[in-house]
């Protein structure tokens, strides 16, 4: 329940990159050198070249050859167009493994790509959409014009890419948990962060820990989807509102409009906003790298 340190090796930060091999081979070798079961088709290809010592299966190869899984029956409806991920290019048993399990549920589908050889990148791989966001859009959106179905998908970071351009997209573990909705919106970036931090607590018996809730903040989506594209979260804005409002360090237009900002590491966020009762109403959120 740990990285396997992509993120980091992609930004070329080599040596956060080994502090997360660390942790998670000192972490097997506790538990008795375990295999490890992946989810993420990066993370068996990140780890299986970085890790050898590792047996490494995937989720989807437990699943299928498991005699005793009790698989719902879906009903789709259509042939549902099964869009591999980039990483499983190298890992070719992934399609046959999750095919197989598409078939027990008796879900109709279809390969975008024949050829595993060819399988393009969302543009999510890489931290293309930090470097140069343009281009990972581009990809996104060439990937769900490449079929007209409905997607199904085995990449959390796949489904979540093409959902939020408004293609039609499942996570074949979307159908185990009963979630048959391929109109599903795409989480924003503090909700993936939240989902990830509650499932981690839940497999290790704990008790999620409390979402923030104060200030309190109204946003509208159109917000909320600008905020994702600059990477930045709620929990930004309430510390830049926090600081604001407990400093004085704010301006206040004739309008009753408030501005503020606060240097949060790398960047400075700035915040516009109006005091709405108990809440803050969030007009505009926007970050830059200068120093103040």
């Amino acid at each position: 329940l740990a990285c396997c340190g992509a993120p980091a090796r992609w930004a070329g930060d080599i040596e956060l990159h080994q502090e997360a091999l660390d942790r998670l081979s000192e972490a097997w070798e506790q538990a008795g050198q375990p295999i490890l079961v992946c989810a993420c088709p990066t993370c068996i290809k990140q780890l299986r070249a970085a890790l050898p010592q590792m047996e490494i299966i995937s989720l989807y190869q437990a699943l299928a050859e498991s005699n005793t899984l009790d698989l719902p029956a879906v009903d789709n409806g259509e042939s549902l167009a099964l869009c591999d991920p980039c990483a499983a290019k190298e890992e070719p048993r992934l399609r046959a493994d999750v095919s197989a399990l598409l078939d027990r549920m008796r879900v109709q589908h279809h390969c975008i790509t024949e050829d595993m050889r060819e399988l393009p990148c969302c543009g999510f791989g890489g931290n293309i959409e930090g470097a140069c966001p343009e281009l990972s859009e581009m990809m996104a959106e060439q990937r769900i014009q490449a079929a007209a179905a409905p997607y199904i998908t085995y990449c959390a970071n796949c489904r979540d890419r093409y959902a939020a351009l408004g293609k039609p997209t499942l996570h074949i573990l979307d159908l185990l948990a009963g979630l048959n909705d391929a109109s599903r919106p795409a989480p924003h970036l503090a909700e993936r962060r939240a989902n990830r931090a509650e499932a981690r607590a839940r497999l290790l018996g704990q008790e999620p820990a409390p979402l923030p809730a104060h200030p309190r903040l109204l946003m509208d989506k159109a917000i909320l989807s600008a905020m994702d594209k600059q990477l930045l979260t709620g929990e930004d804005v309430r510390r830049v509102i926090a600081y604001a409002e407990s400093t004085g360090s704010k301006l206040e237009d004739e309008s009753g409009l408030l501005i503020a900002h606060l240097d949060l590491g790398i960047p400075t966020v700035w915040v516009e906003y109006r005091a709405e009762g108990d809440a803050f109403r969030i007009e505009r959120v926007y970050a830059h790298r200068i120093k103040l």
